[in-house]
């Protein structure tokens, strides 16, 4: 049975990349309330978000290792601060995540700041059957309908239950 959304059990404990973009967040809230030029902010928060870019890819990749039961790691990384033309001004860090059983399959992991969520979609999927071709799939069933993209929280654990699974 899925998890509900937003609710976590004992045996389901909370992913801490939602504790880690909180903190992110409450650091960033000054900057972005400043006086300061536009450019000035900017300059700030590419500072705060470089500083803290290893700490969110390290408790993302954790997460999303035990969420699918395969080791992922950050392949590239764009910030977007107050950018008008992304996500209605979402202060967003967007990761591109790779696998190491599988450098084939490609997530996209969108980690909205202000939010607090955390939303992926697979960009590229492995090539023949992979070990990971089940991972894909098991993203892509649980987007919502009509949607392409999946909120971690409301992404089922994987269980592999395939032949092709390591």
């Amino acid at each position: 049975m899925p998890p509900t959304p937003g609710v976590h059990t004992a045996t389901e404990p909370i992913m801490s990349i939602y504790t880690t973009l909180g903190h992110l967040s409450a650091a960033l809230a000054p900057i972005a309330a400043s006086a300061e030029s536009h450019q000035a902010r900017h300059i700030n928060a590419h500072r705060l978000f470089w500083h803290a870019a290893g700490s969110v890819s390290d408790a993302l990749t954790d997460d999303i290792s035990t969420r699918l039961k395969s080791r992922a790691f950050v392949h590239a990384v764009e910030f977007y601060f107050l950018d008008p033309f992304f996500r209605q001004s979402s202060t967003t860090i967007v990761f591109m995540v790779k696998f190491a059983e599988d450098p084939d399959l490609i997530l996209r992991i969108e980690c909205l700041v202000d939010h607090g969520t955390v939303v992926l979609s697979v960009r590229r999927q492995p090539e023949g059957r992979s070990p990971l071709t089940a991972v894909a799939e098991h993203i892509m069933r649980s987007y919502p309908p009509g949607a392409f993209e999946v909120a971690l929280q409301d992404l089922p654990p994987f269980e592999p239950h395939s032949r092709y699974w390591r």
